[in-house]
C-alpha cells in the first residue's frame, strides 16, 4: 500500500475540520473522476474519526469503490506487514514495561544513579515511558543523547567526575541501548518502529493506492518520518486548526510545507454567534463583539462532581426533547476515568450512550476474583470471602438456587473455613454431616409430633426442618463449587510462560464456570498472551500482577459514536468530530486542562538539551499549556449549535473547593476586557449573558428540563412547603407515594423535630398494645439478660425481643477475636476445668493441670471454627487467656477454703430443664424465668453463685451499685426455689477472669431478702412499663455500642431532649437507681 512513483503533487489545506470535510470531498470526487476504481486510502487520526469520515464520504459522495479509511497505526501496520510479507508484533504498554523490567534487572549490578530505586513498583512503568518519547523523537542508542543530559557538549569518554548527573545520564543511556537491543532481539515493534518501518516502506516500493491524510496535525518525530514519505510521494494533506489560529507550528502543518511550500489555509467565516466568540480563549481573533447570550453557549458553575453530572445529563436531555437526535450529542470530559460515571448518569435518564468503558463482562469478574483467591494483596490464598465472592461472580456449570448461594458466606464461617485449601473439603464436609444429623432429628421430632418446637432456646437458633435442609443444600452446593475450583487449581505450576498461564487460568474458569463466562474469560486471559515474544517463566504472583493491570486497564465499546447514542469522549477523542449539542464538563482544577508534569527520569531541562544537541522534538511538560488550547478549541469546534461549559466549585468526596479552569478565567478576562480574579469569575458578572450559578436542583418552571421525576417531585414539594401550604404537600406526597408511604415518611420527619415523644420513639398506639398484649414478652420464660436489656434500652428490647431484628452479621476475617467469642471460649475452658475438679476431686495444682488441658483444646477448636482473628494477634491472645485463668485458679478459695467445693457447672433452670423458678406479683400475676449459672459452690455457710466475665466490669459494678443488677439476684431466686438443697445463705457475685477486671470477684451487698425485694420490684416497673406500650429510646449507656444502633434511626440530641418528658416517667423511674440497701425498697 503505497503512492505511485512520480505521482501528481497533493493538496495542503488547513481549516476548521468542518471546512475539511468539504475540502476533502472535494479532493476524492476529483481523484476519482474519470478513475473509478482508482484505489484511495483516507488516513486519520482516532478510531472515531474515521466513522466519522466514512459516514461522510457515504453520505456526500455514495457508494465509492476501492476507498479506504485507516488510523495512522493501522496504516503503518499494514505498510509493514506489506514490506515484510507477516504482520509485526506490536509491543503494548504491557509488553514494552516488561522489557524495560528485565532490562533493569539484568544490569542492576551496573548502575550507579538509580540503583537504589530500581525495584520501587512504578520505575519500569516510568522508564519504559521515557524510552517512549525517546524512540519517538529517533533519538538513536549511540548518538550520544546521554552526554546531553549529562550537560556535556561531546558524547566522547566520560572525562567529566561522575558527579550526579554524570550517573544519571549514564544508566539511562545504559539502559536506553539495554531497552533498545531487547526489542530488536524479540523482534517486537513499538509504536517508533512501526513508524518508521513504514516510512522505510513507502520510500522503497510503489503501489497503486492514493494517499490523503486527514486531520493529522500533532504528530511525533517518527509519525513525521512516515508522514514525510507520504507527502514526498503525492499525497494530500488536511491540517486542521481551531478558529483564529495560524498552522504555522503544528508539525503536520510544518513537515508538508517542507516538502511543498505554500499552502492553502482556508479563511474562518466572522463569527456570527456567542460560540464563535470563543476563539478568544486561544487566539486573539475574536474582535470587538461581546457575548450576548443567545444560547449557542452557557457557562454552568455547578456545586460539585454530581451535580456536574446531572446538569450534563439536563443538558442533552434539553437537546433530545427538542427533536435532536441521540447520537448528535456529545460529553466531553476530561480523563478516560470519568466516562464511566458520566455514562451511567445517561443511562440512568434512559438515555443510551456510545464509549468505551471498562470491560465488566463476567469472564473478566471471574478472572479477577481468581487472582484475588489464588495470590491476594495479602493474606492466605483460597480465603473464605474470596472463594465464595468468586463462585458467586458468575453462573456455574452445576445451576445452584439463588436461596442457597445467598447463604455460602455463612456456612462457609459456621463450618470455620478461614483460608487454605485444605480447609474447604476438610471443614464444609464436617459441616455436611452436622447438618445431615441435625436434620433426621428434627425429621424424627416431627414424626413424633414435635417437629415444630424449638430444640433448645438457649442454642445459637435452631431452624426448623425447612431451614435446615435449605442450609445442607446450601453447603453440599458451596463444597461441591469448591471442589471444583480446587481441584482445576490442582495442576497450577509453579512457574509457566505467559502462554501457558493464560490456559491455566482459562481452564480454571472452564471446570467450574458456565460456558459462555468460560468463553469470555479465555478471551480476557489471552491477553497474556501478548507478552509471549519474551519467552520466558514467571511464578503466579508475577502472572496474577500482570492480569490485574490488564484487566483494569481493558475498555470495551458501548455503541457507536456518531451513531448510536450519546458520545461520551475525551477531549482528544473529540476532535474531528461534530454534534449538534456538547456539554464539556471539568472545567476546574484537576480536570482540564491538565497540568503537564515533568518526566521523573528524564526532565525538562534534559531533554530540552537533547533536542538542541541532537535537533530531535521531544515532549516538553511546560509545552501543554499551548497543548490545551489548542486541544480544547478543537474540542469546541465539535459543536455546531450548542456549547455547554461546566465548572463545578467544590470536590463531592472531601467537599475541597475548586479553582475554575484556567482557560475559562480566560474567557472571563476577554469578556471584561482586563484580567479577571477569582470572585468576581465566581460572581458571574463578566460572564452575564452565558452565565448561570447552581446551587442545587433548579427551581419548580414549566421550561424546566427535569432529570428524572424525583427531581421534579423534589422541586414541586418544596415549591409548596416555601409557600406554607404544608396540606397541599402532603396530599401531593399521598398520591404519589400512596397513603401510608407518605404517612410514614412525614411522621417520621416530625418526629425527629418534635419534643414529644410519640409511635416514631417506641412509644404503642392502642391497636398495637392490644397485639403486644397477645404475645407479652413476660408471658413466655424471662432470660436475666433480656430483662436486664429492656431496663437499660426498651427501644433495644422492641426491636430484638419483640420485632426479632438481629445485628446483622458480617462474617469477615478480622485482626482479633470478637469479645463475644472470646467470652464462649474462656467460658467453655472453665467448664471443663471445673467439670473435672468435681468429677476427679482434683486439688490446687491439679486444677491449674486441668486448665493448661482445657485451654489446649478450646484454643483449638476456635481455631478451627475461624474465629480466632490475625495470626500473630492470636498468639498473643492465647498466652494472655491461659496465664489469666491459671491465675484465676490460683486465687480462687475452693482450693483454700475449709469446707468449700464446687456443686454445679453450668448449671440450667426454667422449665425445659426440668427446674421452673417463678417469681409471683401482684394480682395474681407472675413471671418465669430461664436462664444457666455458670457454677455454684458450697460452702460452710451455705451456696456462693459465680457468674464469669471477661470484660473490665464496669458495666456490672455500675448495675450493682444503682441496685439495676437483675442476673444475680435471679440466679439467686432459681437456687432458692429449685436447687438440690436448702442452702441457709446464697451469695452471689461476679467472677472477673482476666487482668483486663483485676480478677476482682464483685458480689452483690445484698441480703436475700432485699435483693429479692428488689427484683420483685424492678420485674414489676418493667412489665407495667410493657403493659403501657412505652419502649422509647432512654437508655444512659453509650449507644455508639449497641448492636441494633442501625435501625435506631435517631440523632442523641433528638434522643436526650425527649427522655424527661412527662410521658416517659415510667420509664425514667425504672432506669433511677434504687435506695441504698437497708432502705425501704
Amino acid at each position: 500500500m503505497t503512492t505511485a512513483a512520480g505521482a501528481q503533487q497533493g493538496w495542503l489545506v488547513s481549516g476548521r475540520f468542518s471546512q475539511l470535510e468539504e475540502a476533502l470531498c472535494e479532493r476524492v470526487r476529483e481523484l476519482k473522476d474519470g478513475r473509478p476504481l482508482a484505489p484511495l486510502v483516507v488516513v486519520v487520526g482516532s478510531a472515531a474519526l474515521r466513522t466519522r469520515v466514512l459516514d461522510l464520504l457515504v453520505r456526500e459522495l455514495g457508494a465509492v469503490a476501492n476507498l479506504e479509511v485507516a488510523t495512522l497505526g493501522r496504516f503503518a501496520a499494514d505498510l509493514v506487514a506489506a514490506a515484510r510479507g507477516e504482520p509485526p508484533v506490536v509491543a503494548g504498554a504491557a509488553l514494552r514495561e516488561r522489557i524495560a523490567r528485565r532490562v533493569t534487572a539484568a544490569h542492576a549490578g551496573e548502575l550507579r544513579y538509580f540503583a537504589p530505586v530500581v525495584d520501587r513498583p512504578h520505575f519500569a512503568q516510568a522508564l519504559a515511558a521515557t524510552f517512549s518519547d525517546l524512540r519517538e523523537a529517533c533519538v538513536e542508542p549511540d548518538s550520544g543523547w546521554g552526554a546531553a543530559v549529562a550537560g556535556r557538549r561531546t558524547a566522547g569518554p566520560a572525562a567529566a567526575p561522575p558527579d550526579a548527573a554524570a550517573a544519571r545520564a549514564a544508566d539511562l543511556a545504559l539502559l536506553y541501548r539495554a531497552y533498545c537491543d531487547e526489542l530488536a532481539a524479540r523482534g517486537v515493534a513499538d509504536g517508533a518502529a512501526l513508524q518508521r518501518g513504514a516510512a522505510q516502506a513507502v520510500a522503497d516500493a510503489s503501489c497503486a493506492a492514493r494517499v490523503l491524510l486527514f486531520g493529522l496535525y500533532d504528530l511525533n518525530q517518527a509519525q513525521d518520518e512516515l508522514v514525510g514519505a507520504l507527502l514526498a510521494r503525492g499525497a494530500d494533506a488536511f491540517v486542521p486548526v481551531p478558529e483564529g489560529l495560524s498552522p504555522d507550528g503544528l508539525p503536520g502543518w510544518d513537515v508538508a510545507r517542507r516538502l511543498r511550500g505554500a499552502g492553502r489555509q482556508l479563511e474562518a467565516p466572522p463569527p456570527g454567534r456567542d460560540k464563535d466568540l470563543l476563539r478568544a480563549v486561544w487566539s486573539e481573533a475574536a474582535g470587538e463583539k461581546r457575548l450576548v447570550g443567545d444560547g449557542s453557549v452557557q457557562v454552568l458553575s455547578v456545586t460539585d462532581e454530581r451535580a456536574e453530572r446531572r446538569e450534563a445529563v439536563r443538558g442533552v436531555l434539553a437537546a433530545v426533547t427538542g427533536e435532536v437526535a441521540a447520537w448528535d450529542c456529545a460529553v466531553v470530559v476530561p480523563h478516560g476515568d470519568d466516562v464511566e460515571p458520566f455514562a451511567a448518569a445517561l443511562r440512568e435518564a434512559g438515555l443510551p450512550v456510545a464509549c468505551r468503558v471498562p470491560d465488566r463482562s463476567a469472564g473478566v469478574r471471574v478472572l479477577e476474583r481468581l487472582c484475588d483467591c489464588l495470590a491476594p494483596p495479602a493474606g492466605e490464598a483460597f480465603a473464605r470471602r474470596a472463594v465464595v465472592d468468586l463462585l458467586a461472580a458468575a453462573p456455574l456449570r452445576v445451576g445452584v438456587e439463588p436461596g442457597e448461594a445467598a447463604l455460602w458466606l455463612d456456612e462457609a464461617r459456621q463450618a470455620g473455613v478461614v483460608a487454605g485449601a485444605g480447609q474447604w473439603e476438610e471443614r464444609l464436609s464436617a459441616r455436611r454431616r452436622g447438618l445431615e444429623y441435625r436434620l433426621d432429628a428434627l425429621t424424627a421430632r416431627a414424626a413424633a409430633g414435635d417437629g415444630d418446637e424449638a430444640v433448645d432456646e438457649e442454642d445459637e437458633v435452631v431452624a426448623r426442618a425447612g431451614a435446615v435442609r435449605l442450609r445442607l443444600a446450601a453447603t453440599r452446593g458451596l463444597l461441591g463449587a469448591a471442589r471444583a475450583l480446587l481441584s482445576a487449581c490442582g495442576d497450577m505450576p509453579s512457574q509457566a510462560t505467559w502462554g501457558g498461564w493464560a490456559d491455566f487460568f482459562s481452564s480454571v474458569v472452564a471446570a467450574v464456570f458456565d460456558p459462555a463466562t468460560a468463553d469470555e474469560a479465555r478471551d480476557a486471559a489471552a491477553r497474556l498472551r501478548a507478552l509471549a515474544a519474551l519467552d520466558e517463566e514467571v511464578d503466579l504472583a508475577e502472572a496474577v500482577a500482570v492480569l490485574r493491570d490488564l484487566l483494569a486497564g481493558s475498555r470495551v465499546p458501548l455503541g457507536r459514536v456518531g451513531r448510536e447514542g450519546v458520545a461520551v469522549l475525551t477531549p482528544l477523542e473529540v476532535r474531528g468530530l461534530s454534534f449538534h449539542t456538547v456539554v464539556f464538563a471539568g472545567l476546574a482544577e484537576g480536570g482540564f486542562p491538565v497540568r503537564g508534569r515533568p518526566d521523573p527520569l528524564l526532565g525538562d531541562a534534559e531533554r530540552r538539551r537533547v533536542a538542541e544537541a541532537l535537533g530531535v522534538r521531544l515532549p516538553l511538560a511546560e509545552q501543554r499549556e499551548g497543548e490545551s488550547l489548542l486541544v480544547f478549541g478543537l474540542a469546541c469546534g465539535a459543536a455546531r449549535e450548542r456549547l455547554v461549559l461546566l465548572a463545578p466549585r467544590s470536590g463531592a468526596a472531601d467537599g475541597r473547593p475548586r479553582l475554575p479552569s484556567r482557560l475559562l478565567l480566560r474567557l472571563a478576562s476577554w469578556a471584561a476586557g482586563r484580567p479577571v480574579g477569582l470572585e468576581e469569575f465566581l460572581g458571574g458578572e463578566p460572564l452575564r449573558p452565558v452565565w448561570r450559578s447552581l446551587a442545587g436542583a433548579p427551581p419548580l418552571a414549566d421550561d424546566v428540563v427535569w432529570v428524572d421525576a424525583r427531581e421534579r417531585d423534589v422541586a414541586l414539594l418544596l415549591s409548596l412547603c416555601s409557600a406554607g401550604r404544608h396540606r397541599a404537600a402532603r396530599s401531593y406526597a399521598a398520591g404519589l407515594l400512596a397513603a401510608s408511604t407518605a404517612e410514614r415518611r412525614f411522621g417520621a420527619w416530625r418526629a425527629a423535630r418534635s419534643p414529644v415523644p410519640g409511635a416514631w420513639d417506641g412509644l404503642l398506639g392502642p391497636e398495637a398494645r392490644t397485639a403486644l398484649a397477645a404475645a407479652h414478652p413476660f408471658d413466655a420464660e424471662m432470660h436475666p439478660t433480656r430483662l436486664e436489656r429492656f431496663i437499660s434500652c426498651p427501644f433495644s428490647f422492641l426491636l430484638r425481643d419483640v420485632y426479632g431484628l438481629q445485628p446483622p452479621d458480617e462474617p469477615d476475617d478480622t485482626l482479633e477475636m470478637s469479645p463475644l467469642e472470646f467470652g464462649t471460649l474462656a467460658h467453655a475452658i472453665l467448664e471443663r476445668v471445673y467439670n473435672r475438679v468435681m468429677a476427679e476431686g482434683l486439688g490446687h495444682d491439679a486444677a491449674r493441670d486441668a486448665v493448661v488441658t482445657a485451654w489446649r483444646e478450646g484454643c483449638a477448636e476456635a481455631e478451627a471454627r475461624g474465629v480466632t482473628g490475625a495470626a500473630l494477634s492470636w498468639e498473643v491472645r492465647r498466652e494472655l487467656l491461659r496465664e489469666d485463668l491459671l491465675e484465676t485458679v490460683r486465687r480462687d478459695p475452693v482450693f483454700s477454703a475449709a469446707g468449700d467445693r464446687p456443686a454445679g457447672v453450668e448449671w440450667r433452670f426454667g422449665e425445659a430443664a426440668g427446674r421452673p423458678v417463678v417469681l409471683p406479683l401482684e394480682g395474681g400475676r407472675t413471671v418465669r424465668f430461664a436462664g444457666r449459672l455458670d457454677r455454684v459452690d458450697e460452702t460452710p455457710e451455705g451456696a456462693r453463685v459465680i457468674d464469669y466475665k471477661t470484660g473490665a466490669g464496669a458495666t456490672e459494678r455500675q448495675r450493682i451499685k444503682d441496685r439495676l443488677s437483675v442476673q444475680l439476684p435471679v440466679y439467686r431466686l432459681a437456687l432458692r426455689q429449685v436447687g438440690e438443697a436448702d442452702y441457709a445463705t446464697i451469695a452471689c457475685l461476679y467472677r472477673l477472669v482476666t487482668r483486663r477486671g483485676g480478677f476482682a470477684d464483685l458480689q452483690l451487698p445484698e441480703d436475700e431478702e432485699a435483693s429479692t425485694r428488689r427484683l420483685h420490684d424492678l420485674v414489676a416497673a418493667a412489665v407495667a412499663v410493657v403493659d403501657a406500650g412505652l419502649f422509647p429510646r432512654a437508655t444512659r449507656q453509650r449507644c455508639e455500642y449497641c448492636d441494633v444502633g442501625y435501625a435506631c434511626g435517631v440523632s442523641t440530641w433528638a434522643r436526650v431532649r425527649k427522655c424527661e418528658h412527662e410521658l416517659l416517667e415510667p420509664v425514667n423511674s425504672l432506669q433511677s437507681p434504687g435506695p441504698a440497701e437497708g432502705r425501704d425498697g
